[in-house]
């Protein structure tokens, strides 16, 4: 393998492990765009839950409605901590094997205002990024994460989410972020904290409900369409507990994604996510109190480089963890 497609490959590894970190991000019919872009030199902006919400199963009585009740000033802490573990070959030669640094974010989430309908006006800010220990991972890449990681601290974004749990919009300010590739894990960051609010269906529900979510996002030129399917374990006053699916797959065909060495052609094979996790909240919070995903994936993309044609196999397991800071 010539050492320059092997530079190109691990950079698109780089920009696929941060478009599939998100899961799911912005319904067709939440906005006019189902992309997750930059939309200027300073923001970088991310749709989150889902808008379109499907009950396959009412529950058992009591059935209530869920819907957030958040009260202007009010505030929430939060600590995501992320593992992902990457093995990555290029036409059979293994370029990367193992566990990726453990990382871990603390947001601080405020409501502004809300509307009459319910619709909550938010500010995000991101106080703090670590790395934690992590095995197998040596201390010059802890290094280099930390010091990439730093950029990122402080940074700030508004946003909106309604009483649903739609995230309808969420901007965050990137005007400090020199590193194309960090602004491309806050990219991933951004989706992520939109789709952390749960889609609720807009009819009652009662313990054993499932409904199912539609959505669709697009992080670094992958698109990924993601099918969310929850169930209702319990309720308690403004107290839940879900238990969530999640089958994410991207479409085949020509692929642009930034970053890489110009004349560079990449098009998608085959790339598919499966994730489980358990969800814990409250409807006076406008994330959950608890949450924990976990699940893998694998992406077989041709990649086209100075003449050569080859095929990148990249396989991945992702952990994301949420709880109170």
């Amino acid at each position: 393998m010539r050492p320059r497609r092997s530079v190109v490959a691990v950079l698109l590894a780089l920009a696929l492990l941060t478009g599939v970190a998100c899961g799911g991000g912005d319904d067709d019919e939440a906005q006019p765009s189902a992309t997750t872009q930059a939309e200027s030199p300073a923001t970088t902006g991310a749709g989150g839950a889902a808008g379109r919400v499907t009950v396959e199963d009412a529950g058992r009585e009591p059935r209530q409605r869920l819907e957030l009740r958040l009260a202007p000033g009010s505030t929430t802490r939060a600590a995501m901590v992320s593992e992902v573990e990457l093995d990555m070959s290029m036409e059979g030669n293994r370029l990367s094997a193992g566990a990726l640094p453990t990382t871990r974010a603390v947001m601080e989430q405020r409501i502004d205002g809300v509307d009459p309908d319910g619709t909550a006006h938010f500010t995000v800010t991101i106080g703090d990024w670590s790395v934690l220990p992590t095995p197998g991972v040596d201390q010059a890449a802890v290094t280099e994460t930390e010091r990439a990681l730093a950029e990122l601290e402080g940074l700030r974004g508004t946003g909106k989410v309604d009483r649903s749990g739609g995230s309808q919009s969420l901007s965050m300010d990137t005007s400090s972020v020199r590193n194309p590739m960090m602004k491309a894990t806050l990219d991933s960051f951004a989706s992520q904290v939109g789709n952390l609010t749960v889609p609720f269906p807009s009819e009652p529900v009662g313990p054993g409900a499932r409904w199912r979510a539609s959505s669709t996002a697009t992080i670094n030129g992958i698109t990924m369409n993601t099918t969310s399917t929850y169930t209702l374990r319990s309720r308690a006053g403004d107290r839940y507990e879900l238990d969530v699916v999640q089958d994410a797959e991207a479409p085949p065909g020509p692929v642009a994604i930034p970053n890489l060495p110009a004349g560079t052609e990449t098009s998608i094979e085959s790339f598919a996510v499966h994730s489980t996790g358990k969800i814990a909240g409250e409807l006076t919070k406008p994330l959950p109190v608890n949450s924990t995903v976990e699940g893998g994936g694998e992406g077989r993309l041709t990649v086209v480089a100075q003449g050569d044609r080859g095929t990148l196999v990249q396989r991945i397991r992702i952990d994301v963890v949420l709880s109170p800071a």
